[in-house]
């Protein structure tokens, strides 16, 4: 892998990239605890990587991006395994400008010439903030669906978050310039709130099935696995005396792929749209 692969972290407002993000920089920087990627080198400007994992350890809210200061962020990285190294770019982008991008169908000229050259994508899903599409219900036993006093103008606020997320994605193949297959990434964020046993593949399966069928039907344009990320490791409010007591605070994020034993390897998802290590595509 070249230096200088470009990834972008994908998803609507609320998601958890600046989570995973402010996670995967302590895991990272501190090497409490072993991880397939390790830091080569430290980037000179590590002001905006700070910041996000401080709030992070004090077990706060990282906060949202202001959709007017994208971040960007570069890590210098070594596969320990093959000692391959690598640099990459992560925009830190808004949520919201993810959101306005669909709605409004345009980007920014600096987000195209970016993608032209992606060559993976972190897509965050939050389980509570995952808006269904509407069932039209019987009402009064024979009459379908609202009243006319009833019926709203659309608006696009209203779409289901898959749709959403589906057409992101098929604007970042339109935009890109690069011949293989673009790997995704789907982190399904706050794993800790999905009691059931399941694996994130099922998960997305059943609560999104529409972007679930859109990434298995086109393998000749991508390449997907889906993680299930606690990067936080509970809830800010319920579960932070426990958190703040880890004396390790690496330990409090973890991973699952395709088993439902945790790991605590946050690196899994950029190992897999790098190409690096196991190289083989969800089923």
């Amino acid at each position: 892998m070249s230096a200088g692969s470009r990834l972008l972290l994908l998803g609507l407002r609320g998601s958890g990239k600046t989570t995973y993000l402010a996670a995967l920089w302590h895991l990272l920087e501190a090497n409490e605890t072993r991880s397939a990627l390790t830091l080569d080198s430290l980037q000179p400007d590590r002001g905006y990587l700070n910041r996000i994992r401080n709030s992070w350890l004090a077990v706060e809210e990282v906060g949202r991006t202001p959709i007017r200061t994208a971040e960007s962020v570069t890590l210098a990285l070594r596969e320990q395994s093959t000692e391959k190294r690598v640099e990459i770019t992560i925009p830190d982008l808004s949520g919201e400008s993810f959101r306005l991008q669909w709605s409004m169908r345009k980007a920014t000229r600096a987000y195209s010439d970016y993608v032209n050259e992606c060559v993976g994508v972190l897509l965050f899903v939050h389980p509570d903030a995952v808006r269904k599409i509407p069932l039209i219900a019987p009402r009064n036993g024979s009459q379908v669906g609202p009243s006319v006093e009833e019926i709203r103008p659309w608006t696009p606020e209203e779409t289901p978050t898959q749709v959403q997320l589906v057409e992101l994605i098929q604007f970042v193949l339109l935009l890109r310039k690069l011949a293989d297959p673009l790997r995704i990434a789907i982190i399904i964020s706050a794993w800790d709130l999905i009691k059931d046993p399941m694996l994130p593949a099922a998960w997305l399966d059943s609560r999104l099935p529409l972007l679930s069928q859109y990434v298995r039907a086109n393998p000749q344009e991508l390449e997907f696995r889906a993680y299930g990320v606690s990067a936080l490791g509970g809830d800010l409010k319920k579960d932070r005396e426990k958190l703040l007591s880890q004396p390790m605070p690496s330990l409090r994020a973890w991973i699952l792929e395709r088993a439902l034993e945790a790991d605590g390897d946050l690196t899994a998802p950029l190992r897999f749209v790098l190409r690096l290590g196991m190289n083989s595509v969800a089923a």
